[in-house]
């Protein structure tokens, strides 16, 4: 009876420390362009930098914020905008890999996004909705830093002098941080 007690003592330690101890900050950088799908305006350069929590460390799963900046090269009466998106993310990814090669699903939800720019007076800052979903794949070279590729599909909805933003595509890498 007295080495069970030890054993589940054993037991919990592990769990709390594994739960409880290793929560990991992932932090990021990327650069990349989208492009609007069908008759959508938004194909822009696009540099986005997120912020998640891993609570669990067995658990592949995190959460946190990104903001997203782009620069739309194709607004009507060629009118100087630039976009900031303001987004929720939760990212899911493979705990096995292949030469260090994890694969991940990254899904974003914008709540905030904002003008600026030349000729952005006549643009009001607004909320929106839509949804962004992006595949990709991370080198983790070191413990602490991985390289990415991702690309992904999204909807928003908003519009700039009538034309709607719409459906688009995007193709990012960056570089990780994993604290």
């Amino acid at each position: 009876m007295l080495n069970f007690r030890y054993y589940a003592f054993g037991l919990f330690i592990m769990i709390f420390y594994t739960f409880e101890m290793n929560a990991f900050i992932h932090g990021g950088l990327s650069g990349g362009y989208r492009g609007s799908l069908g008759s959508y305006i938004g194909s822009s350069p696009e540099i986005r930098t997120f912020l998640h929590i891993n609570p669990v460390a067995i658990v592949p799963v995190s959460f946190g914020l990104s903001y997203s900046h782009m620069s739309p090269i194709d607004i009507p009466n060629e009118k100087k905008v630039d976009i900031g998106e303001l987004s929720l993310e939760l990212s899911v990814w493979s705990p096995v890999s292949l030469w260090s090669i994890f694969p991940y699903l990254r899904g974003r939800v914008p709540f905030y996004t904002y003008f600026t720019g030349r000729d952005a007076s006549y643009l009001e800052p607004k909320s929106f909705t839509g949804f962004h979903g992006d595949l990709g794949l991370r080198w983790a070279f070191h413990s602490m830093f991985s390289i990415f590729l991702e690309g992904g599909l999204g909807i928003n909805s908003y519009e700039i002098e009538g034309k709607k933003l719409g459906s688009f595509y995007n193709f990012l890498a960056g570089l990780q941080v994993i604290l």
